[in-house]
Formats: C-alpha cells, structure tokens, sequence
C-alpha cells in the first residue's frame, strides 16, 4: 500500500483522501465530508456532514481513562508499534529497503 499526506497541493481539491480497493469494491473518502463506494460498477455517494476525525471523542475518553484512574485507552503495544513504524518508515526512505515493523517478520 502507499501511504501519502500532501500540504502544499491545490486548495481546491481535498486535502485527505483515502482510497481502498479490493475485491471488486472501491471506496473513496475526500476530506471526512463525503464518501463514493463503487461496488460491480454501482456507485453510491454520502456525505457525512461534518468532519469529524474523531479527536474530541479521543480526548474525553483519555480525561476520562486519567480522572479514573482507568488504563490507558490506547495499549503500550499501540504506542509502540505506530512509533516504531514511523522510524521504519523513515529508515525505508533514507535506505531505500524495504523493512518490516515487527522484526519476526
């Protein structure tokens, strides 16, 4: 897969966009307000209404998890591993190999 983040494209078109494929399926996502899935040559569109990414949800779950004395809504190995791959990815770059996350792979 590619994994790609543009800041210095065009303002007129979405700044994230996701596009999945497989298994005669398509789905395409412009900045968190509207989505088109394409299954067998049927197109369907929504539109979320508003871009919501999540982040407020995250916070007030993690307050929560501190003022509760709860575990950390996200798992050390989480942390770990999105850490890890950023490193890997960087690594990738600079080397030009292809490199694995886990190193049991």
């Amino acid at each position: 897969g590619n994994i790609t983040y543009h800041a210095i494209g065009d303002t007129s078109l979405s700044k994230e966009y996701f596009e999945l494929s497989g298994g005669s399926c398509t789905v395409k996502l412009y900045d968190f307000r509207r989505t088109v899935i394409s299954i067998r040559g049927k197109i369907k569109k929504f539109k979320t209404g508003t871009q919501d990414k999540g982040f407020l949800e995250e916070y007030r779950i993690f307050l929560y998890s501190i003022r509760n004395r709860n575990e950390s809504p996200i798992s050390f190995e989480s942390l770990y591993l999105t850490t890890l791959t950023t490193f890997r990815i960087l690594e990738s770059i600079q080397t030009g190999l292809k490199l694995s996350i886990r190193d049991d792979e």
